[in-house]
């Protein structure tokens, strides 16, 4: 990486490049995380729904 206006600052630019990428990737990693356990938590719901829908079919059949 070339020094940036005639000084040597391109490790200290790379470095705070790497932590940002770090902390972009941990909040994106959390991100997904919290997708997953609202689309379990979806789906939980959506199996008591139908599982409501199922005895109410089975009450009166």
């Amino acid at each position: 990486m070339d020094p940036i206006q005639g000084t040597n600052n391109s490790l200290a630019m790379a470095l705070i490049t790497v932590k940002y990428l770090e902390d972009a990737q941990q909040l994106s990693a959390a991100r997904a995380g919290m997708v997953l356990d609202t689309v379990k938590e979806t789906g939980e719901l959506v199996v008591q729904l139908i599982e409501g829908l199922g005895e109410n079919i089975d009450l009166y059949a």
